[in-house]
């Protein structure tokens, strides 16, 4: 399989939200693939298989069962990828509490903090400041 130029992962344990973010990236030809994963455990194991694309592009809920978000991330700084690629992570919340939105924020591995659900703007504003 030849490994696609720009990927987007969604981590999102509500299905009917994965679905509705994997439609409005789709609609919006974000990306060569789109892979939603309902939980962080699961998106670790698939990430590592894509470590030849050029952009990723991860969208990832904090509070969800198993591994929460900022475990994620913190799996994540371990996997090595090739040097080329891109990676951008935003955390997609639907949060109040400010404090995960400054952790977020203080987090050099994190691009944004975003708001559930996604709208069209917001992903082409994405598109516009980081392709």
């Amino acid at each position: 399989m030849i490994a696609p130029s720009t990927c987007v992962v969604l981590i999102e344990d509500d299905q009917a939200m994965n679905y509705y973010h994997q439609r409005l990236f789709v609609k919006q030809n974000f990306a060569d693939e789109v892979l939603s994963y309902h939980s962080a455990v699961e998106a670790l194991d698939g990430i590592k298989n894509l470590q030849q694309v050029a952009r990723l592009y991860i969208f990832l809920d904090l509070n969800m069962p198993q591994m929460n978000g900022w475990q994620f991330i913190e799996e994540l700084e371990n996997i090595k990828f090739d040097t080329n690629t891109q990676i951008k992570l935003f955390v997609l919340s639907s949060s109040v509490n400010p404090n995960d939105m400054i952790k977020a924020k203080q987090n050099l591995s994190v691009t944004d903090y975003l708001s559930k659900p996604l709208s069209i703007e917001t992903i082409t504003n994405i598109i516009t400041t980081n392709s």
